[in-house]
């Protein structure tokens, strides 16, 4: 009995302790130039040929409370995505100029969001961006990681498409 009491009195020193190692994880930061492995797409492409997740090349900035992405416009459109590190909804009006000029490109048939909203959320080491607007299936979640190598692994979950997995090294 004694033993038992001993024990459970000893575990329950250790299990706050876990808790406290994990809280206290150094969050990576991601900042820097990408660019992307060539042959490092990870995707089924029996239904089409796969994307990327921000393109060839994109940038990073990161401070202890914002992430913000630039990438090509052709895959960040609206302009450089800021996400908030609290894991709260950020939303963005898309300025009529950037609207009337996509509708006029495309001869007025395409849509075009009102606005724009972002939050990034940590998992551990890991750090997922949601992204979504007032469209209906425009959600796209992306899980950014960093491996011992510094190489940086993102797994995207577009509307509509198969999973995909992108890596890049620093430039």
């Amino acid at each position: 009995m004694k033993a038992s009491f001993l024990c459970g009195a000893i575990m329950l020193l250790l299990v706050p302790a876990g808790w406290a190692q994990e809280a206290n994880q150094t969050k990576p930061d991601f900042s820097g130039t990408w660019l992307l492995v060539r042959g490092s797409i990870r995707v089924d492409v029996t239904f089409g040929s796969p994307a990327v997740a921000f393109g060839r090349t994109f940038t990073i900035t990161q401070d202890a409370t914002t992430l913000t992405i630039a990438a090509e416009a052709h895959f960040y459109p609206f302009g450089p995505r800021t996400y908030r590190l609290d894991g709260v909804w950020t939303i963005e009006p898309i300025r009529e100029s950037l609207r009337d000029a996509y509708e006029d490109m495309f001869n007025g048939r395409v849509l075009v969001p009102s606005f724009m909203k972002t939050k990034a959320s940590w998992n551990g080491r890991s750090l997922a961006l949601v992204m979504s607007s007032d469209l209906p299936n425009t959600e796209v979640t992306r899980a950014l990681r960093l491996d011992e190598a510094g190489l940086l692994t993102i797994d995207s979950t577009l509307p509509r498409e198969l999973p995909l997995t992108s890596v890049y090294k620093k430039q």
